[in-house]
């Protein structure tokens, strides 16, 4: 389901390929969900995020995690910093089992969930902060 949300914003900015969100749910990972790319992961204007799902997930000196944050959509417009859903860890990992928005089907504003921060290198761009399930939030799509 909210991988054909990503899939659909993808086709409508006209991107090839297949698109899954980096979002955990209470039993599976991000981690598990998607594909360990063993080349670069690009935002849509060109900047390397990553150069490997490996660099994606270990940290570098200064608990940087990221080589440029992805605060570009999918039409190559930045979005500042701004709230993205994932209940992930930088590893791909589950934060929690429990707060994820019902596996992601509820807009209820007594169910929370944690996410990131799109103008984020560090730890933060996944995890460190949270809101209730009837905000508003972004997601990160990588290609597969």
């Amino acid at each position: 389901m909210i991988d054909d949300f990503c899939q659909d914003r993808a086709n409508s900015a006209g991107l090839t390929g297949t698109y899954k969100a980096w979002i955990s749910d209470g039993i599976t990972s991000a981690a598990s969900r998607l594909t360990h790319n063993a080349g670069p992961y690009k935002r849509v204007d060109g900047q390397i995020v990553a150069y490997s799902w490996d660099d994606l997930i270990t940290p570098k000196t200064g608990g940087i995690y990221l080589q440029n944050p992805i605060n570009i959509n999918e039409s190559g417009i930045s979005e500042g910093d701004v709230f993205v859903w994932t209940n992930t860890r930088p590893n791909g990992e589950i934060i929690s089992s429990v707060n994820h928005c019902d596996n992601w089907t509820e807009a209820d504003f007594s169910l929370w969930a944690s996410g990131g921060t799109t103008g984020e290198t560090g730890s933060n761009w996944t995890v460190g902060t949270g809101k209730t399930c009837n905000g508003l939030g972004r997601l990160y799509c990588f290609e597969q």
